[in-house]
């Protein structure tokens, strides 16, 4: 693959809504470019890409990542290989955790107050 890789997240139901490439041959992905866009608001992991058992073999890696598309993104994003899938996982930033507890203890206090 010499060239750019648009995947779209629909983040309807977190883990479970994404384009997904199957690869059943060889695929190089050295000198191209993943594009990720769509809805980014639910946290959560999502396959872009999966080595069709023991059929397919991904060589190289992605020059360059752009997940600028994701609207709403309400986290870090990372891409990693788990086993035979590549994953898009978007996690809360650490200010945002922070802000939920705090939150979460205020409704909590004042249910007991």
């Amino acid at each position: 693959l010499f060239g750019t890789l648009l995947i779209d997240v629909d983040s309807q139901a977190a883990g479970q809504q994404a384009d997904l490439l199957v690869v059943n041959g060889a695929l190089d992905l050295t000198g191209s470019s993943l594009i990720v866009s769509g809805d980014g608001s639910v946290l959560g992991e999502f396959t872009l890409m999966t080595v069709a058992g023991g059929l397919g073999s991904v060589t190289g890696d992605f020059a360059s990542t752009d997940y600028s598309g994701l609207t709403g993104l309400a986290g870090i994003t990372k891409l990693f290989w788990d086993g035979d899938n590549l994953v898009l996982s978007t996690v809360p930033e650490p200010a945002s955790v922070a802000l939920m507890a705090l939150i979460g203890l205020t409704v909590f206090r004042r249910r007991r107050g």
